[in-house]
């Protein structure tokens, strides 16, 4: 994959997260932070499968992208 393809998943992850901080799941604040939990260890079990496959791959720069890291 090219770093375009990196860059689209990226942001999909991020507006999944921005979506679910958005709507805060109908008023219920822990299901919203078990919603976001779950983006974050799909979106690290994402780029771990990324790093596998392209030794190339830059997990921290990918995990910022999507919202995660300083």
């Amino acid at each position: 994959m090219s770093t375009k393809y990196y860059s689209m998943v990226a942001a999909a992850i991020r507006a999944t997260q921005d979506r679910i901080e958005g709507e805060k799941v109908n008023g219920d604040l822990a299901q919203s932070r078990n919603q976001l939990r779950g983006v974050r260890r799909t979106a690290t079990h994402i780029s771990e499968t990324f790093a596998e496959n392209n030794p190339n791959f830059d997990q921290v720069r990918f995990l910022k992208q999507c919202g995660y890291g300083a």
